[in-house]
């Protein structure tokens, strides 16, 4: 190995301990979040005696479903932090990852180009905030970036290392396979995979600029039995299907089908057969896109990777597969498709219609967010100088090709920005909710491109001082909004906490509203789950007196939480609009005057420019609509007051 492979170890591993350390203390969001379900299924660990029973043993099934090995692994950390009951041990793993994905982008880009190349960006991808970011939401995004990189790193050493080729391209599956039931955001990175399979197989070929070599050796024209034959079966059974579909569940509505199919209607006394024609025809169209998608990927695959490469490749796939879903194979598959085909009903604006349509803005049940224009202002909210590396090594990798007469060139170019774009490709062909974290996979396939085109340039002095001046702005920019956003919003919670233990604090006045869950309900003991066991109050002995306003508070501790519906975890109150209900906590806000009076002033995800793009209504609402404002994120703060101090203020 050489100095940059340690030096790449040695900020990786720094960045890892110091993301653990400091999230110490971390608590979940708010009550019922994902990661604290996910902490309770692995928590059950001992009861397991396969690896599917973290169905069986979580508070939600659903909640799991293609997040299995991210929640086994979790139980691993949860004995090694000796807790299982905080956010602690899924955040530091979910960092961990981040490091160890570092590690990784280095090797795979040395190897495909050059160290030099690897260390610039390595640097690139673990001094962004996004996916610290994830890491502190909801990590098991992360931990599929992990084993997408390790697929790709043992496809790529397929051609390269002394190991057997089978053994590595059966890794590679196994690593796949790992990556899909880490996190339901995964399958995006379906594309990358195989274009990493596409060029291992033909790697001497592609270096050589070989492409006409590549068409004669493509077994297409072995296969074109198998072709038909798939295509024929489609299309019988499509046919099929739509002619018969209508007479089978009316049998099945007039109970005149097997058992088995007359139970599939519970509801025949109340809906008519029309009702179930119709919910039919929905989820055959449904189940025929994904089928017809399904078909046209295999296709693609057998046609353009050897058989046998995809053979070894998949036969480590189907082995992990079974080893995570046995002895109920059947019953998860079917919870899986559910779970795929769930990403388009997740979007909150069918919630929405009546509200939006009052402010003169037309959504629909199926909106998902602002389109294609919100894609490159949210990546210039988040990875900006990431964003502007690409653009301008695009077109330098264009204009080299344009200048040079190299078509096959370009046409390497335009493939390479098709894979680094995949994820976000994919995400919109999936039609999944706009929301930060969902297109979060495309910042480790988007470092692509500037690779392989930066690997096209002489490395001069000059060039390596631009591209450390431009890693230095990224650190620098990143550091900023990680230390003075990100970091302090996701910890409100915890800041709470911590600084009603200093002033020791036994009694707290605050609000009975959802605006608290966020901040004062997130507090174990306090805020009331319906999945969970109830847990004892931290740090007791604590005491809670609901008010109406301030004023009523003689003598004692106020917990004033964010107050801005416009915050990530305030989207149930766009309807009833901020909390207003207290002219005195407005007249503080709007004069600003409880700047003098708050003992703490915390920032929340209200009072954050980067946590609201974490939900779709928010995010449409800052990026689109421009409607959350500077008095908006002001309103966003949660602040810590006493009431001796409030009265000094009233009485003026």
């Amino acid at each position: 190995m050489d100095t940059y492979f340690y030096l790449i170890v040695g900020i990786a591993t720094v960045a890892s301990v110091s993301f653990s350390l400091i999230t110490k203390g971390i608590l979940y969001h708010t009550p019922d979040t994902d990661n604290e379900l996910m902490a309770y299924a692995a928590a059950q660990s001992d009861k397991w005696r396969w690896l599917s029973d973290v169905h069986k043993y979580s508070a939600s099934t659903r909640k799991v479903s293609m997040k299995e090995w991210t929640i086994i692994l979790l139980s691993v950390f949860q004995k090694i932090f000796r807790t299982k009951t905080t956010d602690w041990p899924y955040v530091s793993m979910a960092g961990l990852a981040v490091s160890f994905s570092t590690v990784l982008i280095y090797l795979i880009t040395s190897n495909y180009f050059y160290s030099s190349i690897g260390l610039i960006i390595a640097i690139l991808y673990i001094v962004s905030f996004w996916p610290w970011q994830v890491s502190l939401y909801g990590g098991h995004a992360n931990i599929a970036n992990l084993f997408f990189l390790l697929s790709v790193y043992s496809v790529q050493m397929a051609s390269e290392s002394i190991l057997p080729q089978f053994f590595l391209l059966n890794l590679g599956g196994v690593f796949m396979c790992l990556c899909l039931f880490s996190s339901p955001s995964s399958h995006k990175y379906s594309i990358a995979i195989f274009a990493a399979l596409f060029f291992t197989a033909y790697r001497n070929l592609l270096e050589s600029y070989n492409f006409g070599a590549i068409i004669n050796i493509f077994p297409a024209n072995h296969l074109l039995l198998f072709d038909g034959i798939v295509l024929a079966v489609f299309l019988l059974t499509y046919i099929f299907i739509q002619l018969s579909y209508k007479q089978v569940v009316k049998k099945i509505y007039l109970q005149e089908a097997p058992d088995f199919f007359n139970k599939l209607m519970s509801k025949r006394d109340y809906l008519s057969l029309e009702h179930y024609i119709n919910h039919a025809n929905k989820k055959i169209c449904q189940l025929e896109r994904w089928v017809f998608w399904i078909l046209f990927s295999l296709l693609i695959l057998t046609n353009l990777i050897p058989i046998q490469m995809l053979l070894a490749f998949m036969a480590g796939f189907i082995l992990i597969f079974f080893l995570l879903n046995m002895p109920n194979v059947q019953e998860n598959i079917a919870e899986y498709f559910a779970c795929m085909l769930e990403h388009k009903r997740k979007t909150h604006f069918k919630s929405f219609i009546e509200y939006f349509a009052r402010r003169g803005v037309v959504v629909k049940r199926n909106t998902r967010g602002a389109g294609l224009s919100w894609i490159p202002k949210m990546l210039w909210t988040f990875i900006p100088f990431h964003s502007a590396l690409f653009i301008v090594t695009f077109l330098i990798g264009q204009y080299r090709s344009l200048i040079t007469g190299n078509v096959i060139g370009n046409i390497y170019l335009v493939a390479i920005t098709f894979v680094s774009l995949s994820p976000i490709i994919w995400t919109e062909i999936t039609k999944a909710p706009q929301a930060s974290r969902l297109y979060s996979p495309a910042l480790i396939t988007s470092l692509l491109l500037p690779a392989y085109v930066i690997s096209n340039i002489a490395l001069t002095t000059y060039i390596l001082f631009i591209f450390s001046s431009i890693g230095i702005l990224t650190f620098a920019w990143n550091l900023r909004v990680f230390v003075e956003d990100v970091f302090p919003a996701r910890m409100a919670a915890r800041n709470l906490m911590q600084a009603i233990h200093r002033l020791g604090i036994k009694e707290i006045y605050t609000y009975s509203t959802s605006f608290n869950n966020a901040f004062l309900n997130a507090i174990p003991g306090i805020g009331k789950s319906q999945y969970l066991p109830e847990k004892k109050v931290v740090p007791p002995p604590f005491h809670i007196y609901y008010i109406q306003r301030l004023d009523e508070v003689a003598d004692g501790w106020i917990v004033i939480p964010g107050t801005s519906s416009k915050a990530l975890n305030a989207t149930d109150e766009i309807e009833n609009g901020d909390y207003v209900k207290d002219p005195v906590l407005n007249h503080l806000i709007e004069t600003r005057q409880i700047e003098k009076i708050a003992e703490v002033k915390f920032k929340t995800y209200g009072s954050s420019i980067i946590w609201v793009h974490e939900d779709d209504i928010t995010s449409y609402r800052a990026l689109h609509l421009r409607d959350i404002g500077p008095e908006d994120l002001y309103r966003g703060y949660a602040w810590l007051i006493h009431s001796s101090k409030l009265k000094s203020v009233l009485s003026q």
